[in-house]
């Protein structure tokens, strides 16, 4: 094991070691009085403490301490961080063209601190534990290949724990148990993503698998419901229907129709074969393949995301595949129109196509905080010698993009001006504030380099407001005039998973009007303000 220091790292409770943020704000008087709190929150308790707890029975609101920057960034840049924090390449070469595909950020030893968590196949599952300012990385053991990282409460004991498809490490102070099945999952599944939720209201844990099996018959390759039955066993329901084949790459949780189910949105990978992108709608718990004119594209796709770039109050999809991406705004109809060319938002569009350019992953971001949704893309594809690993292409070094977008909407390719300069074949992308600065740090994982940790190198001016619920909670925030709407999830990209949280720019806002919170199912809480941004509001319902 090794252990590495980390450039102004540390837990919510050190932040302003790090930020040199003010004092607790004074609970009474001025823009954070009482009324700060809405339903509860404050900005600090009598201890001073700068933490305030409330909300009766909808849970408790606790607010963090407003982080200032009293040295703002004209704009964000990035420094490369992945091998001096210890980092480890990828031990051996197992020739395949999926290696290095998953990653995960979560408090998993229960001890504050945001651990990491990379899968490389080839080289055994790291954990990579924060602790006061270092990194101690401990190898776990050998995940498969379509053993995609994922993040839930398994045993429901209120910690969320590390899921890599069937198998699962429980979260507990100090560590990870012991690695376990799933019981009763069905081995016939051949899952290259795997959900976790409650489909079916019934208090248990039931999954999603999303499957890529293209070499086997028709009936294998379909998608899948598995509903747990309380006796360690599941029902599967399989996806009846061609929509319900094919080769998949990755699927979301979404609740599309806004009826409080969970829907699921899939990514087809070469679609010419095996059909375009697919939703399946539920109603209660049980699910069935429909059409949304649109949104559902057929070509080769690899990864997507979600996010309201344009401000409109419902998610918006960026879908990164081969040869082009596509940016799909949502309509009040319910369909979906691609914007990529009038807002020059897929990077692809500037790379040679003999090259087979691809993006693997993706992610909507406001890394520079002034409140529009960028986009962070990885491109890679084969990265082997000619003739080696059965792969005869040649290696492709592909950028990392980073679209920024412009006042008028439009994008603009900033990665490497800003610090993203290293090629490669990457995969897994992750976007989340590790050193407690307000800005988001860059994670991208590389097929044979050490993850690449993009630090950010200082805050802005720019304000902003980070929001902790459970999974699936719509966060509304109207401030200065403006509404900004985002909806927390574990699963954040292809191969991705991470806090349910959203991090939301607010530009120039000065003071927060209102934040609205609404769960998948119950009623919504309303926190009313005024109240100051640049900081992290928890809500535990």
């Amino acid at each position: 094991m090794s252990t590495r220091a980390l450039p102004c790292f540390a837990p919510l409770t050190l932040l302003l070691a790090c930020t040199g943020a003010d004092g607790p704000v004074a609970a009474k008087g001025g823009a954070d009085s009482a009324a700060d709190s809405g339903a509860g929150g404050a900005d600090s308790d009598a201890n001073g403490d700068g933490e305030g707890e409330g909300g009766g029975p909808d849970g408790p609101v606790i607010w963090g301490e407003v982080q200032a920057c009293p040295s703002p960034l004209p704009s964000p840049t990035y420094v490369e961080h992945g091998a001096d924090l210890g980092f480890l390449p990828r031990q051996e070469d197992d020739g395949s063209h999926l290696a290095g595909s998953s990653l995960a950020v979560e408090d998993l030893d229960q001890d504050g601190d945001l651990d990491i968590v990379q899968t490389i196949l080839g080289s055994p599952m790291t954990v990579y534990w924060q602790t006061s300012g270092s990194y101690l990385a401990e190898p776990v053991g050998p995940v498969a290949e379509r053993g995609r990282l994922t993040l839930e409460d398994v045993d429901q004991d209120g910690a969320v724990d590390l899921m890599a498809g069937p198998i699962w490490w429980r979260s507990e102070p100090g560590g990870l148990g012991g690695q376990a099945a799933v019981r009763g999952f069905p081995t016939t599944l051949h899952p290259m993503d795997m959900m976790a939720s409650d489909f079916n209201g019934d208090a248990l844990i039931d999954y999603f698998a999303v499957v890529s099996s293209p070499t086997t018959d028709a009936e294998d390759r379909r998608d899948a419901a598995l509903y747990a039955d309380g006796a360690d066993s599941f029902s599967v329901a399989p996806i009846e229907g061609p929509d319900g084949t094919g080769n998949a790459a990755q699927g979301s949780l979404v609740d599309w129709d806004g009826d409080g189910d969970l829907d699921v949105y899939l990514t087809n990978d070469m679609g010419a074969f095996y059909g375009g992108n697919r939703l399946y709608q539920a109603d209660d718990g049980v699910f069935s393949s429909v059409s949304a004119t649109g949104c559902l594209p057929t070509f080769a796709g690899m990864a997507h995301t979600f996010g309201d770039y344009d401000r409109d109050g419902d998610e918006d999809i960026f879908i990164g595949g081969t040869l082009d991406s596509v940016l799909l705004r949502r309509e009040e109809t319910g369909g979906c129109v691609d914007f990529s060319a009038p807002l020059a938002a897929d990077p692809l569009a500037a790379r040679d196509p003999r090259s087979n350019p691809m993006v693997w992953a993706t992610s909507f971001l406001d890394f520079d905080n002034d409140g529009r949704l960028d986009i962070l893309a990885s491109e890679g594809d084969l990265y082997h010698a000619p003739g080696s690993g059965g792969i005869t292409l040649p290696a492709y070094e592909a950028p990392i993009d980073l679209l920024q977008q412009q006042e008028d909407g439009r994008f603009l390719n900033v990665g490497a001006a800003l610090g993203l300069a290293e090629t490669g074949s990457h995969r897994a992308v992750l976007a989340e504030d590790l050193n407690g600065d307000g800005v988001q740090e860059l994670l991208v994982a590389d097929v044979d380099e050490p993850l690449r940790v993009y630090m950010s190198t200082g805050c802005t001016a720019a304000a902003w407001l980070r929001v902790e619920a459970p999974p699936h909670t719509t966060v509304t925030v109207e401030a200065g005039g403006g509404v900004w709407t985002a909806v927390t999830r574990r699963e954040r990209g292809v191969g991705a998973a991470g806090p349910s949280a959203v991090h939301i720019g607010l530009g120039d806002v000065a003071e927060v009007d209102r934040v609205v919170l609404r769960p998948l199912q119950g009623e919504p809480l309303e926190l009313a303000g005024p109240f100051s941004p640049r900081r992290t509001l928890r809500w535990a319902p």
